[in-house]
């Protein structure tokens, strides 16, 4: 459901809008500009979270994989 709203921007940011929107309307173009930011930033910050885990687990995985290399033969 589309809810109508107000936002203020600069007019040069409009003008750009008007420039760059082609076939679509201003709304179609702002809500596009929007729901692509909205979806990059939700996609960094799960490559932030998913960072914190491995850092968070780095020390015990590499303890266990240093404890695997004892059991190599050498060659």
């Amino acid at each position: 459901m589309r809810v109508k709203t107000s936002v203020t921007l600069e007019r040069t940011v409009l003008q750009d809008i008007s420039l760059l929107k082609g076939d679509k309307s201003r709304s179609e173009f702002i809500e596009r500009a929007v729901t692509d930011h909205i979806r990059q930033k939700r996609k960094e910050f799960r490559e932030q979270r998913d960072i914190e885990i491995i850092n968070n687990h780095a020390r015990y995985l590499n303890a266990e994989a240093e404890d695997a290399l004892l059991y190599q033969n050498k060659l």
